[in-house]
């Protein structure tokens, strides 16, 4: 979700819990160009803004993501390289800009570097956490799969047609074939799996384990069908 348009929306934390800030106003997207908000004024201006925030202005909030977006949007994406990933770094930017405008002191230093700074901020945060989530999905792909699933795989894989495969599939249940589907199938890690069902890694792998065994029993007994019919 982007911050343009009519309405644009600040969730802010306080003590007691949460509160949602509506922030009504006509902003739009400065232009491609970046030089929307651009003048010998322009850091003065983030400035003074950026103090009316700090009171809790909220047409001044809307007023900076209208004039110094752009900007912050650039520095998201010359770090991350990807536009939707730089969009929502702008958005924790800008939520953070609203929680700790108070922070900022005009008399030590520019509004807009503040600006970027804390997006810059962000924006290796969400590098950080990127970094960490490859590296737990290697070591997941590495290491969490017992070598009996790996054999059972191999053996539905190499020693059974896709016709008995699929009669297979549909005698488990349908979140055990779910799973195996989306696990096999589809090309995404068990951690994708459970974050695309919504349900615990764990359930995830129980699921696929229960499934497994249940098709190898299939095929098993299909085998011993086929050597006494023959």
């Amino acid at each position: 979700m982007r911050w343009t348009g009519e309405s644009l929306e600040s969730g802010t934390q306080q003590a007691g819990g949460t509160e949602l800030v509506q922030l009504n106003a006509r902003t739009r997207d400065p232009a491609p160009d970046g030089n929307a908000g651009a003048g010998p004024n322009r850091a003065g201006s983030a400035g003074t803004l950026l103090v009316r925030v700090a009171a809790g202005d909220q047409a001044a909030f809307a007023e900076v993501f209208r004039v110094e977006g752009s900007g912050m949007r650039a520095v998201a994406f010359a770090l991350l390289r990807d536009w939707h990933q730089a969009e929502e770094v702008v958005q924790e930017a800008m939520l953070q800009v609203w929680r700790s405008a108070a922070r900022f002191d005009p008399a030590r230093g520019c509004g807009v570097v503040w600006l970027l700074q804390i997006t810059r901020a962000r924006a290796i945060d969400r590098i950080r956490h990127n970094t960490a989530v490859a590296r737990r999905d290697r070591h997941v792909a590495q290491h969490l799969h017992a070598r009996d699933f790996d054999v059972v795989a191999e053996t539905v894989s190499l020693r059974f047609e896709v016709a008995l495969l699929h009669t297979g599939l549909l005698q488990l249940t349908a979140i055990q074939r779910e799973a195996l589907v989306m696990a096999f199938f589809s090309d995404l890690t068990y951690p994708q799996v459970a974050a695309l069902l919504g349900v615990p890694l764990p359930t995830v792998k129980a699921r696929i384990r229960d499934g497994l065994i249940r098709l190898r029993l299939i095929f098993d007994q299909h085998t011993r069908d086929t050597a006494a019919a023959a």
